[in-house]
């Protein structure tokens, strides 16, 4: 069982993970005044000081909705080495201002407004934090900055940014050298054609969709919010009448998104797949949060081949969210038949470095890994373990809780799963599923998983890369995009998909698919 309630919560911006040092660690919650904030550079350390004040004002904008922008934003950072830079930087504006975006340019004196000790910084992230993109120009000169302070602060917000969901893409000019390794994905090389800024369409395709006002824009987040509180406070009702007063935003994506939440959340199930699917005909690009949110309303709608169509569409995108997106495409997979296919997606999900930031999202995987293991495959034994590692990661996981009481009674655990049951039945607030399973056990009802039939199939072919496992057999066709088998003909089963892997591996997208040493096809 996993958490169905999520489709129920709006989406407009996925939380930041880690727990990193903020300002009010080092100089307290009181008005800070410029001796202690000074005093705090002191001690801590100036750069130490930025970063915490980058993560602080990056925090207090996290709960503002983020919109795909109408125009979408691009800011472009760049060192102003020589005058060829600044012009070739111009040329580069007006290309993006061509392709429908609204561009900001890093005119390098914002350390001259930094304030003391450089934590008045609040408007200069104000400016990135809503922006859809982010260019950074790549020079030598560039690269060697990153030794100084302020542009090693700015790495850090861009790590945070890039976290968030903003797109980060690099352009190498001139000498430029690789960025760092968070930031390789989403790299487009200029050195040897400088001028053919075609070239950023692979990751900034041309924009052609709605333009608003800077008022309207501000007005569109402000009814996100109202929204939002509405659907929290269980009102459903009133947000459809809010958002037709709008009829302006009524082409946005969120609008759509929200509409389609608030008749969900009223069990007109029809409506709100109408509505959600309705996002795939309007100009532009969602933002992946979006796409992920609308993704979870075609799954609760019972749509679930829709939803996979549509979470692939940003399956391949170089963003840190890639995890949250494979925790979908994993799910969606094994409601449609495919628990390979789910598992190679849970995997390589769990193992990310941005996974181990959030304890919730890793117990959430494993939950789901042994969720298939379990009910789909039929192997209680290697599913107890995941069970196991994502209470470790959060006890107060109740849907993984209730899976596991069914895993150690399927494996014979009886002994333990009485002694958990009890645990937990003292506990107030208990989901509905959690409540039966609990009640079931403690009068002695045997608690188990259907039995399957198939079980885990050995697997003939692995990634060289991500380790991920394929059982191939003749006639078999793996789908490039939500990495299935299946022996179509056209198009993928699953997720509609044309294109078929021959030797890359569809998971990883890094590695190749060789042969296990050993295996034998059936």
């Amino acid at each position: 069982m996993t958490d169905s309630d999520s489709a129920r919560r709006p989406i407009y911006r996925f939380p930041l993970t880690g727990a990193a040092e903020t300002l009010d660690d080092l100089v307290g919650t009181a008005p800070r005044p410029r001796p202690r904030i000074e005093a705090a550079a002191k001690r801590a350390g100036s750069l130490r000081l930025r970063r915490a004040a980058l993560w602080s004002a990056v925090r207090e904008l996290q709960d503002r909705p983020r919109t795909a922008g109408y125009p979408p934003r691009i800011f472009v950072s760049y060192r102003w080495e020589d005058e060829a830079v600044q012009q070739w930087c111009r040329r580069l504006t007006a290309h993006l201002r061509d392709r429908g975006y609204e561009v900001l340019l890093d005119l390098e004196n914002l350390e001259e407004d930094l304030g003391p000790a450089g934590v008045n910084i609040a408007g200069y992230v104000a400016r990135l934090v809503d922006v859809q993109a982010v260019l950074r120009i790549i020079t030598r000169p560039y690269v060697d900055g990153l030794a100084r302070e302020w542009l090693l602060a700015e790495d850090q917000l861009m790590k945070l940014m890039a976290e968030t969901g903003c797109a980060i893409g690099h352009v190498l000019l001139r000498d430029g050298t690789e960025p760092p390794d968070w930031g390789r994905h989403g790299t487009v090389d200029l050195r040897d054609a400088p001028e053919d800024f075609t070239r950023l369409d692979a990751i900034l395709a041309p924009y052609r969709g709605l333009a608003l006002p800077a008022a309207a824009e501000e007005d569109l987040v402000e009814l996100l919010i109202r929204s939002r509180d509405l659907l929290a406070a269980e009102r459903p009702a009133e947000v459809a009448g809010l958002l037709a007063r709008r009829p302006d935003l009524a082409g946005t994506f969120e609008v759509r998104q929200t509409l389609a939440h608030a008749w969900l959340a009223q069990g007109r199930l029809r409506e709100a797949a109408e509505v959600a699917l309705s996002i795939e005909g309007l100009p532009g690009r969602p933002t992946v949060e979006t796409t992920v949110d609308v993704a979870l309303i075609l799954e609760e709608a019972g749509l679930p081949h829709d939803a996979l169509r549509l979470i692939t569409k940003v399956i391949l995108l170089p963003t840190a969210l890639q995890p949250r997106i494979r925790r979908v495409a994993g799910s969606l997979l094994e409601d449609l038949g495919a628990p390979d296919a789910a598992l190679r997606q849970l995997r390589w999900a769990l193992g990310q470095p941005e996974t181990a930031k959030d304890p919730k999202l890793g117990s959430d995987l494993h939950n789901m890994i042994g969720h298939v293991l379990l009910f789909a495959l039929g192997d209680a034994t290697a599913a107890l373990p995941h069970f196991a590692a994502g209470a470790a990661l959060d006890p107060d996981n109740q849907h993984l809780v209730t899976n596991q009481l069914v895993g150690l009674m399927t494996a014979g655990h009886t002994g333990e799963a009485r002694r958990l049951a009890a645990g937990w039945q003292r506990r107030p607030g208990l989901i509905p599923p959690l409540h039966r399973i609990v009640e079931a056990i403690e009068q002695g009802v045997d608690v188990r998983a259907p039995s399957v039939r198939t079980g885990p199939r050995a697997a003939t072919h692995v990634c060289t890369d991500c380790g991920a496992a394929y059982r191939l057999d003749p006639g078999t066709v793996l789908c490039a995009v939500c990495a299935a088998t299946s022996t179509a003909a056209r198009k993928c089963p699953y997720c509609a998909s044309s294109r078929w892997s021959l030797a890359g591996c569809p998971t990883c997208h890094q590695g190749e698919i060789v042969r296990r040493p050993g295996a034998q096809l059936w």
